[in-house]
């Protein structure tokens, strides 16, 4: 009886460190996906802004 409870409690320990290291891959993963779209975000803020004034004056002169 004791040689199984030793068994059943080393397997136990074994899921267990199995389910640590997946979480930890899957927070790694959505660390990464919050960061790409955290940058996705600010170029996609930075690309929808008006242009600088003078830009702007720059590029009504030119003759196309």
């Amino acid at each position: 009886m004791e040689y199984r409870q030793q068994v059943f409690m080393q397997l136990n320990r074994e899921v267990q460190a199995v389910i640590v290291n997946s979480l930890e891959a899957f927070g790694g993963i959505l660390d990464i996906a919050m960061l790409t779209t955290g940058a996705v975000a600010a170029i996609s803020m930075w690309a929808r802004r008006p242009p600088h004034p003078l830009i702007r004056s720059k590029i009504g002169r030119q003759k196309i």
